[in-house]
């Protein structure tokens, strides 16, 4: 005799398109044999248990990705001359799909192997990093940016009317992760060009950040938010802390461990020749020019 669950669960069972091994594991727990079993906290347990790849599997039979298929082809006609999508579930790609052409002026089609510039993407990677060394007991939230970096020790803020006056608190490295720091996105700053001339235009990351320390914050550290260079002056403290070049710490805290081998912070001969070109819609005149 069967509890009400596990006549669910069995008519689940024809619906779901699981393996062998999956149902006779998924069997043996059904078979609880008696009420009694049925009416403690085991069974309840084991109700979550067996119940999970069989939902796993019913979602991943029913998933229709008609629309986004339809979706994806009219963007790459009126608006993206290419794009792609891969959609993960329970750690298994379900959908995959590419859409338009990598390269418009030679009409090159999508083929799955091309490269992207990921632009502020990056930034999930940069506070991961930081996470993983604050996790390791390296710093706390609240302690101040210039004990690790000292150009930041005394900052300054720019009101509205242009004046200067000394910052009340310092910038913390919460602030960094939250970006609530004061920094704008002037890439155009006094200390942006001072990093271009003082690198040669390589920009190093913690050469440039250094550089920028000298520029006005455009508010009190901590007071509001805004979007700007935090994670840039984040992946410097995490050079800094760890010793390496920011790139090299998430090759190898990030990048491999995740099996991530294409994805690079600067690019070479190779992933050069594979990155597709860059292109951007302009609204007026509904036309797409390259970058």
């Amino acid at each position: 005799m069967h509890c009400i669950p596990c006549v669910l669960m069995w008519k689940m069972l024809k619906m779901a398109d699981l393996t062998e091994k999956e149902t006779c594991c998924i069997r043996w727990q059904i078979n609880c044999g008696s009420d009694s079993t049925c009416k403690d906290k085991t069974l309840r347990r084991r109700y979550h248990w067996y119940t999970t790849p069989i939902i796993q599997a019913l979602e991943e039979r029913s998933m229709d990705f008609a629309n986004l298929r339809r979706f994806l082809d009219n963007m790459a006609l009126k608006r993206t001359p290419g794009n792609a999508v891969e959609v993960y579930l329970n750690g298994k790609s379900v959908f995959r799909y590419e859409a338009g052409y990598s390269n418009l002026e030679s009409k090159t089609p999508l083929n799955g192997k091309e490269m992207y510039n990921i632009y502020s993407c990056s930034k999930i990677a940069t506070v991961v990093a930081g996470a993983q060394l604050l996790e390791q007991g390296y710093f706390l939230l609240n302690e101040p940016l210039y004990a690790y970096i000292p150009e930041f020790k005394r900052m300054y803020v720019k009101d509205a009317t242009g004046n200067l006056k000394e910052a009340e608190n310092p910038i913390t490295i919460g602030d960094l992760f939250s970006m609530t720091a004061g920094f704008t996105y002037d890439l155009n700053s006094h200390g942006f060009q001072k990093a271009r001339e003082l690198t040669k235009g390589k920009m190093d990351t913690v050469k440039t950040i250094k550089c920028v320390a000298t520029d006005p914050l455009s508010f009190e550290p901590g007071s509001h938010w805004k979007y700007s260079i935090c994670h840039d002056v984040l992946a410097a403290l995490v050079s800094v802390i760890s010793g390496k070049k920011f790139r090299n710490y998430v090759k190898d805290n990030i990048f491999n461990p995740l099996e991530m081998n294409e994805s690079v912070y600067h690019q070479t001969k190779e992933t050069l020749e594979r990155t597709a070109p860059q292109y951007c819609f302009v609204s007026g005149e509904k036309a797409v020019q390259s970058i």
